[in-house]
């Protein structure tokens, strides 16, 4: 294998030439959240729980939201007849309204030794992306499930409802770490092991060896509506690297030495796109949404700009 070959290999998959660091504060502000209560998350029809809250459903109730007609059947609540329709054309005809229910989200975050690099680093700005997206959900009492993705496996951590959970919610989320490796598609099944319902965001920076699709069609095939937002640091989308350098896995360890120049630097960009290109292809294929996110973005621009349309509105 060639030093070309090992330096772009080692750049996707977390090698870097220095250590991650995080700047202090809280995950998110009061102002912060004052900005974006408006917010709600984006949810299909067929990702609503069954429990009353504030997103459409495919089922049919009492409500102010016309949905449909159908004719009336014995038995059915004379409250609903639309006597209008039955003035003009004779017929005992029913105004179904439109449900409005809850969802769960489920949060799927990648707690690996790649998301440590960045400045800030992957990890805060995964941990902020999932209080902004955890705290809207509590807001508008839908339920938050978090599986925290680590090796070949998902830990969960218990279900949060209401806004009430909101302190506890954002303490989960400072209290984890980025360590080890991890196996995308081992540790989304593993998360998918039980029935879940709602809609499942994974949060990762997708430098696993393989698995992303795999993982995506996991979510798919239970009942989920999968979201994937990537999280790079601008290094890894754009390298300014120059020279000879020493190489530093951040999940194992290892290092390599190599020399990194112009060409180098060319051949890394037209691999990074077509590995990025590769990405957003397979999740396309799947109906999965997809958004990349850099680090050095400001959160509101993350939430508002990135992410509005498709996993929030």
């Amino acid at each position: 294998m060639s030093w070309l070959e090992r330096a772009r290999r080692g750049a996707l998959r977390g090698w870097v030439d220095l250590p991650g660091t995080d700047y202090d504060g809280p995950l998110l502000s009061g102002a912060f959240l004052k900005r974006i209560e408006h917010l709600s998350l984006r949810v299909g029809r067929s990702g609503t729980t069954g429990f009353a809250g504030e997103h459409p459903s495919l089922r049919k109730a009492h409500s102010v939201e016309f949905a449909d007609y159908r004719n009336y059947r014995p038995g059915d609540d004379f409250r609903l007849i639309d006597w209008n329709v039955y003035a003009r054309l004779g017929q005992l005809t029913l105004r179904l309204t439109e449900a409005a229910e809850a969802t769960t989200l489920h949060l799927l975050l990648d707690c690996s030794g790649s998301m440590s690099y960045g400045i800030p680093s992957k990890f805060r700005t995964m941990q902020r992306i999932a209080a902004a997206l955890g705290c809207l959900a509590l807001s508008r009492y839908d339920s938050v499930s978090t599986g925290i993705l680590r090796g070949n496996t998902a830990q969960v951590l218990p279900r949060l409802r209401g806004k009430n959970e909101t302190g506890r919610f954002l303490s989960i989320l400072e209290g984890l770490k980025p360590s080890g490796t991890v196996d995308l598609e081992a540790s989304v099944r593993s998360y998918c092991s039980a029935p879940r319902r709602g809609v499942g965001v994974l949060i990762s920076d997708l430098m696993a060896p393989s698995g992303t699709a795999e993982a995506v069609f996991a979510l798919r095939r239970i009942g989920l509506e999968p979201a994937v937002l990537q999280v790079l640091a601008r290094e890894e989308c754009e390298p300014r690297l120059e020279g000879p350098l020493e190489l530093v896995d951040c999940e194992t360890g290892a290092t390599i030495s190599t020399a990194i120049n112009g060409e180098a630097l060319k051949a890394y960009a037209e691999r990074f796109s077509a590995w990025t290109n590769d990405l957003e292809s397979n999740c396309a294929a799947q109906r999965a949404t997809f958004v990349r996110l850099c680090t050095d973005q400001p959160l509101e621009d993350l939430l508002v700009a990135s992410l509005r349309g498709r996993v929030v509105q």
